[in-house]
């Protein structure tokens, strides 16, 4: 599991970097969040559609609901 610093690290380099880790329909939303799955060492999610990744994350997951009065970083 990498250090805090290493996804900071991560991220920053990942700004403006596009990602096609499924090979399908070019880079997508879902493959910067399968780059991150592999990078942290987390299996992939199955879905294809936000709300449905979110439904299926299961270990190495934890899942925050945006609300009304709260919006996750």
């Amino acid at each position: 599991m990498p250090t805090p610093l290493q996804v900071a690290q991560w991220l920053d380099k990942s700004v403006g970097k596009k990602y096609d880790t499924d090979g399908a329909y070019g880079a997508q939303c879902y493959d910067l969040a399968n780059a991150f799955a592999d990078f942290v060492g987390v299996p992939r999610v199955p879905g294809a559609a936000a709300k449905v990744i979110f439904d299926n994350a299961g270990k190495g997951y934890t899942k925050i609901r945006n609300t009304a009065s709260f919006v996750p970083k």
